[in-house]
């Protein structure tokens, strides 16, 4: 069998196991793809079709075990839907080496929240869901659509972030809302990426039949070991994000 096509299904069972439960799988996918010899677009393109699979797949295992709140999602979805769209049809003129880390800075930010609430996201606050936090989260949601549309990196795991920090939900709750509005959101990317030509289907379709079984089996140990193992995944996860947006690795 072709090392390529090794190399790639392992990439992507790994990338899938990890994206379904704290996002980020791309941390795994998209160097995979690089390392084979893609251009950063082509790596991109290719990467969000499996990127977009293990969150519908995902979404799939939390939803038969009623973990996702529709009546928050569905609004959210729609909004980074719009932003995702605008995001990847924007030719923007950025620096992406100092737009990685800021985005690393952002990330140290809440990862400090995170240790300095050590009950956060291990359980749920009932929280009242006003007008004030929904706006927010709805503002923040159209901003990550723009972001997650050119540029996705992390962008599962900030939701996931906004959901347990601003929303109040726990973290296998913030997890399976995160999964659900990400699927929505790589639509659009998805959509333009094929219009565009940006998508190397030789890769692309063993990489996310493994990410499949992958995100399956994530989900799966997320629900069996719950939110202190979520939290640690996602501490950890976190930190790798951290390094690879500051040093470009």
């Amino acid at each position: 069998m072709d090392f390529s096509l090794i190399f790639i299904s392992l990439a992507g069972l790994v990338g899938g196991f990890v994206g379904a439960q704290v996002g980020a799988g791309a941390l795994i996918t998209l160097p995979a793809l690089l390392f084979l010899g893609l251009t950063p677009t082509l790596a991109i393109g290719t990467n969000i079709l499996s990127g977009w699979l293990i969150n519908v797949v995902a979404v799939f295992k939390y939803w038969k075990n009623h973990k996702i709140n529709f009546r928050i999602v569905l609004p959210l979805s729609i909004i980074s839907l719009i932003g995702a769209f605008i995001g990847a049809n924007l030719v923007l003129d950025i620096n992406k080496e100092i737009l990685s880390k800021i985005v690393a800075i952002f990330f140290f930010g809440l990862i400090f929240l995170i240790f300095k609430k050590p009950s956060a996201g291990l359980e749920i606050e009932n929280k009242k869901l006003n007008r004030k936090d929904f706006i927010i989260a709805g503002i923040l949601c159209f901003i990550l659509g723009i972001y997650g549309g050119f540029f996705s990196v992390g962008v599962a795991t900030f939701l996931i972030f906004l959901f347990v920090l601003l929303l109040g939900r726990d973290l296998m709750q913030g997890i399976a809302d995160s999964v659900f509005v990400t699927a929505i959101m790589l639509i659009a990317a998805l959509f333009v990426f094929v219009r565009r030509d940006n998508i190397d289907f030789s890769l692309a379709v063993p990489l996310a039949i493994t990410s499949m079984v992958g995100s399956y089996i994530g989900a799966h140990t997320a629900l069996k070991f719950g939110d202190k193992w979520l939290r640690g995944l996602l501490i950890v996860v976190v930190i790798a994000l951290i390094i690879k947006l500051l040093f470009n690795l």
